[in-house]
């Protein structure tokens, strides 16, 4: 229950977590040691893996699921500028240098950014009509100079 949308310069996460018939906020993303930013949408024991697997080198051999297990969970690394990688059910993965969307709030989001929304709009819209996402949006904004990113809520 997630909407995370990337518009090429900006990513946005929706704040609310889902547990049963419960509700609450919290962050799907994390800066790493490197600068990189670590995003995800899914179960959140699935992600949790997959970032341990990534900060820890992201060994092909180690990599925690297999195509069988059906993880349910997206990890959305941005760690340059324009494009992010997400990894879902194997080590190889998927460049998106485009406006994407991920989670159960997806095809809102990336509808919103189709019509030119930014990625921040896109999460609004999403959480506005998709019930499992709302509850604030983070907004992370790449810094080119310094490898970092910038977070506005």
């Amino acid at each position: 229950m997630t909407i995370i949308a990337f518009d090429g310069k900006t990513l946005a996460c929706d704040r609310q977590i889902t547990a049963g018939d419960i509700k609450y906020q919290g962050t799907k993303w994390k800066t790493l040691a490197d600068g990189t930013v670590a995003a995800w949408a899914g179960g959140i024991d699935a992600a949790l893996l997959l970032v341990d697997w990534y900060e820890n080198g992201a060994d092909p051999e180690d990599f925690p699921f297999s195509v069988e297990d059906e993880p349910h969970c997206d990890l959305i690394i941005w760690d340059k500028p324009n494009s992010v990688k997400v990894y879902c059910q194997c080590h190889i993965p998927t460049v998106f240098d485009q406006p994407m969307a991920w989670g159960s709030g997806a095809t809102a989001g990336l509808t919103a950014l189709k019509l030119g929304t930014n990625a921040k709009t896109a999460v609004v819209i999403a959480s506005e009509v998709c019930m499992g996402c709302g509850m604030g949006v983070d907004v992370l904004i790449f810094q080119e100079k310094t490898s970092k990113t910038r977070t506005k809520k």
